[in-house]
């Protein structure tokens, strides 16, 4: 429908906000006509392909047999430029259930019992002791392995990426200059500033449209937009 009124809570009232009107037919398309850099990651038959063009927007492009395609873009204007780090709840019961083992297997290792067992029982908890350290380290490596890029004020995870692949160095440098160019472009957009709520407001809802917001988290993102300008 036209002429869509979006109503804040009464939360985001009290701040000084009563409604903000968006146009849906108004909402924000661009054509990408420069690449100023890409990182790719792969990960089994899993692809993810992200470009950041035009100076001042990202793509995103994910890639999968086990799930529908995805293919959206941010504008960056409206992103936080420092990337969140996000635990693997599995890895993370890895890492500590393999340090409580690894520490249990340095105690056994210092008593008496060990020192009177024989030279099979010695090789066991030496092996096992070697394997509980081994994983206790990879599962903290990995349960950290995850960055994710939030919008500015509504907070809601718009891109996803891992930490080391194909490389820590390479993630790195991309992660930086999508940094770059999103304080870039939020200075260009937030010289007028009812405009850029306005603009904020209409990312989200676009990115909603997009199915990359759910309905939970852009309602959430509407609340926090406001009350950050208000």
């Amino acid at each position: 429908a036209h002429g869509h009124e979006m109503h804040a809570t009464s939360s985001a009232i009290a701040q000084g906000h009563e409604h903000v009107y968006l146009d849906s037919d108004d909402l924000e398309d661009v054509t990408p006509t420069s690449v100023n850099d890409e990182l790719i990651q792969s990960n089994g038959d899993a692809r993810l392909e992200l470009r950041i063009f035009n100076g001042a927007y990202a793509s995103v492009r994910r890639r999968s047999a086990r799930a529908r395609e995805t293919d959206y873009w941010v504008n960056l204007a409206f992103l936080d430029p420092e990337p969140l780090r996000r635990n693997e709840g599995p890895w993370v019961g890895i890492a500590g259930a393999s340090g409580i083992l690894a520490g249990a297997g340095l105690i056994v290792a210092r008593t008496g019992f060990y020192a009177d067992a024989g030279p099979g029982l010695k090789l066991a908890v030496a092996v096992a002791l070697l394997t509980a350290i081994t994983s206790a380290g990879i599962g903290f490596r990995r349960f950290r392995n995850r960055l994710y890029f939030v919008t500015r004020h509504g907070r809601v995870p718009v891109l996803r990426l891992a930490a080391n692949n194909p490389g820590r160095s390479q993630v790195r440098r991309f992660v930086d200059r999508i940094g770059a160019a999103a304080r870039a472009a939020h200075q260009q957009r937030a010289a007028v500033r009812s405009h850029y709520l306005r603009d904020e407001m209409k990312e989200h809802r676009r990115l909603r449209e997009a199915g990359v917001l759910a309905e939970n988290d852009y309602e959430a993102a509407k609340v926090r937009v406001l009350a950050a300008h208000g």
